[in-house]
């Protein structure tokens, strides 16, 4: 079975070094290079050049372990959007996000997890297959069918529980991705989503908070789950 990490809420102007610890996390193991998903909000992220650089300057050096999601141009619920108001939000990010990377943007992440038939079509009209979102009953993970529906990755495991911001411990969380996993022994994949809030205490980084993720990583890869990308599952049947 396969695991995402998903870093939800990459935005300039908020907890810069905070997020780049995070991704460091990944990407700088102790076991080598972990992939790392990261949910990016368009509109002030272009706008802070130092957390711009930053991320650009590990997606060219880990080129094979970062990869971009859209996480929407105004990160507005798509569901207060109209259908053409969702398409033009997700142009916007592919137009002036995209261009930043080397690398296709195939992911949306529904900000604050909420979406409706009208995402889908904006979806298409974007060039967007998968969609990440904790609330996906209705939607089965698939490959779409006749080009209705995009490849649905449901987001099983929460970093921190609202409204209480901190990373929760790595062996409550590796028990219930191991949980899961018994459970659900024909679910190829598993998705943690993390918020960068989860790492900080108001007024500054928790590095206990980053150890404890790195061992989270090392656990996850102990117990045979193999942490991957979005992409590799574009292609699913």
């Amino acid at each position: 079975m396969k695991i995402i990490f998903r870093l939800d809420d990459i935005q300039g102007f908020y907890l810069n070094k905070t997020q780049i610890e995070i991704i460091d996390a990944f990407l700088k193991h102790s076991s080598g290079p972990c992939p790392i998903n990261l949910g990016l909000i368009g509109y002030n992220f272009i706008d802070d050049s130092w957390l711009s650089n930053e991320v650009i300057k590990r997606t060219k050096e880990y080129s094979e372990f970062i990869e971009i999601a859209c996480h929407t141009w105004s990160h507005k619920p798509l569901i207060m959007l109209s259908k053409e108001e969702q398409i033009d939000d997700i142009k916007e990010f592919k137009n002036k996000i995209q261009p930043l990377f080397k690398q296709e943007i195939i992911t949306l992440i529904a900000p604050e997890n909420y979406f409706n038939e009208d995402t889908y079509e904006a979806m298409f009209k974007n060039d967007l297959s998968i969609l990440s979102s904790v609330f996906t009953v209705e939607l089965p993970f698939q490959k779409f069918d006749l080009g209705n529906y995009p490849i649905s990755i449901p987001a099983n495991i929460l970093g921190s529980h609202y409204p209480n911001p901190e990373f929760r411990s790595p062996e409550i969380l590796l028990d219930e991705i191991l949980q899961l996993k018994s459970e659900n022994a024909e679910q190829e994949i598993i998705t943690v989503v993390l918020h960068p809030s989860d790492f900080f205490n108001g007024n500054q980084i928790e590095i206990s908070r980053i150890k404890d993720l790195s061992n989270l990583i090392q656990s996850c890869k102990d117990n045979n789950l193999e942490l991957t990308k979005f992409s590799d599952f574009k292609g699913i049947t």
